[in-house]
Order: C-alpha cells, then sequence, then structure tokens
C-alpha cells in the first residue's frame, strides 16, 4: 500500500468515525481547498468559528480556537486518540 492509499484510508475512516460514532453532533463541510475539512458542531451556541473543528487531512490532526465550547474540546480528546489509533493501525 502507498503512502497516498494510507492516507486516502485514515481520513475516510476518520470522517465515517465522526459521522457514527459522534452522534451527528458535526456537519462536515469540505470547501474544496484540498487541505482542511471543517467539523462544524450542529447544536453550537453562535459562537461562530468557536463551533467548528477543522481536520488538516494531510498531517491527520485537528485544532479548534481556544475560547472553543466545552463539547468541544472533550470531542478534539476522542478525535485525537482515534487518529493516533489509524495512524499506528496504517503504519503511517
Amino acid at each position: 500500500m502507498t503512502k497516498k492509499e494510507k492516507h486516502q484510508l485514515i481520513n475516510r475512516d476518520f470522517l465515517t468515525f465522526v459521522e457514527e460514532e459522534m452522534d451527528d453532533r458535526y456537519i462536515i463541510e469540505d470547501n474544496g481547498d484540498g487541505g482542511r475539512v471543517h467539523l462544524i458542531l450542529e447544536d453550537g451556541e453562535g459562537h461562530g468559528l468557536g463551533d467548528s473543528i477543522d481536520y488538516h487531512l494531510s498531517r491527520h490532526d485537528v485544532c479548534a480556537y481556544n475560547d472553543c465550547a466545552p463539547q468541544i474540546k472533550d470531542d478534539i480528546i476522542v478525535m485525537e486518540a482515534k487518529l493516533e489509533e489509524l495512524i499506528k493501525q496504517y503504519e503511517l
């Protein structure tokens, strides 16, 4: 399996995890910029960008603003653990 295929599988598995395991809390938005996917908290309290998480497709990391909603802070911890698991699984 090539490195590119490994990256694609990690992205696919991670986004599937977000859709299925995060209780549909997030809207997955891909603006076609090729580098990031925005995960927007569906029931956000109107904090604007504070209601979203950026997922970097090639680095396989997630980030959010410091003043984000508490739900996002909790979810980032779970997402980071899942990404670590996938990176080990695909030996990247």
